[in-house]
């Protein structure tokens, strides 16, 4: 299991660092996308710090269940937003992420990261 919870944690790595950084930096197809569903352009700048903090944090044991968190909000808002606007196929990519941050925080001993106690 713990090869699982790494290729999901490199997986993540990919897909919000590289979402996040095109957020923060502004690409032509980020700031179109959040002018179209309507958000301001200071929350496409915060939602990519988010997400590049967030998927770091899941590396580290100690941080792990805070970067799981960070990137859940960014989960959670990206589905409210395809589903506030009815975009099912879209909804898609969400429900992908989801799976994979649940495996890449899955415990599964005590190098998972979340510590259990000793019985």
């Amino acid at each position: 299991m713990k090869i699982v919870g790494l290729v999901a944690r490199i997986a993540l790595l990919a897909v919000f660092v590289g979402a996040g950084g095109n957020r923060v930096f502004g690409t032509q197809q980020q700031v179109m996308e959040f002018v179209v569903y309507g958000y301001p352009d200071w929350l496409r700048v915060v939602t990519g710090v988010i997400q590049v903090i967030g998927v770091l944090l899941l590396w580290f044991r100690e941080t792990r269940l805070i970067g799981a968190v960070l990137v859940l909000l960014v989960i959670i808002g990206a589905a409210l937003t395809y589903w506030r606007y009815d975009d099912a196929l879209a909804l898609l990519y969400p429900a992908g992420w989801l799976v994979l941050l649940m495996l890449a925080v899955w415990p599964c001993g005590k190098s998972a990261g979340l510590a259990r106690p000793d019985a």
